[in-house]
């Protein structure tokens, strides 16, 4: 046999278990990374509150030495005591945005715990991966959602859900198109951790978006008060109405009926009663 084909034969082997080794490497860090996206998407949320926390109190320092100029300016008749007032809101806005990034800090630590304690074993289904459980969590809310366009009942008694001129509907459906925007194609689409967390953060706002709507509804219906204006309620309004006079109708009618009917008796026994009838 000729040299060339031996050293082909002999290496060929070799060419073909390192493919396979790299492709199989491949799959088992792709899987890993899946497994894990969760908690590096909050350990990135993470990092971020920690840059946003020390940007806030760099924000303070600098509100507080403004409120320290114009004070010293207002002593010298250069600021008036609006410029101080001013300075001084900007002061309490800074602190408390300050706050508001210390407790996101914290909601973050708690999300890096849940995360950890949710991390997928190794050889788990897809269906217990991060992207599954959160397009799943998402599809629950677009299902409570269509429970209220494609329900009649539901429909009729609480148009508000599907009306965009309702301030909390309205902010549900902006919550809505964000998420779609932010949603992957499928379960195993590639996902970096920043877009991992956007996607959540949006799909968390959809879902108090929602609550916040039916709420809103739910309690309108249990109330005193009537419900919103609609064309729903319109159209129930005017069924309504055409029933009422189309009761009145059937009673003037039987009304009539009995009339005529007790003049012809009373007719006959008049008749009855004359001689010679």
């Amino acid at each position: 046999m000729d040299p060339f084909w031996v050293t082909f034969a002999a290496t060929s082997w070799v060419a073909a278990g390192a493919g396979v080794a790299g492709w199989v490497g491949l799959r088992t860090r792709r899987t890993s990374r899946t497994r894990r996206l969760e908690l590096d998407a909050a350990r990135y949320e993470l990092r971020a509150a920690h840059a946003a926390v020390a940007r806030s109190r760099a924000d303070v320092q600098a509100a507080r030495a403004e409120v320290a100029r114009v004070e010293a300016e207002r002593l010298s008749a250069r600021a008036s005591d609006s410029d101080v007032a001013a300075a001084r809101a900007a002061l309490q806005a800074s602190q408390s945005q300050r706050r508001a990034a210390t407790a996101k800090v914290t909601a973050h630590r708690a999300d890096i715990r849940a995360a950890r304690a949710a991390l997928p074993a190794a050889r788990t289904s897809r269906d217990a991966l991060p992207i599954a459980r959160l397009l799943s969590a998402h599809d629950a809310v677009l299902v409570r959602w269509m429970a209220y366009e494609t329900d009649p009942g539901k429909a009729i008694a609480h148009p508000e859900m599907s009306d965009h001129r309702v301030p909390l509907t309205a902010a549900f459906l902006r919550a809505q198109s964000d998420a779609r925007r932010l949603r992957p194609t499928s379960t195993e689409a590639p996902m970096s951790p920043p877009e991992f967390a956007a996607y959540r953060e949006a799909v968390r706002r959809l879902t108090r978006a929602f609550d916040a709507a039916e709420e809103q509804v739910v309690n309108r219906s249990a109330g005193p008060s009537s419900p919103a204006p609609g064309p729903w309620n319109d159209l129930a309004q005017e069924l309504a109405q055409n029933a009422q006079r189309a009761v009145a109708r059937s009673a003037d009618a039987l009304g009539g009926a009995a009339a005529r009917a007790a003049a012809r008796a009373a007719g006959g026994r008049d008749r009855r009663r004359r001689p010679g009838a």
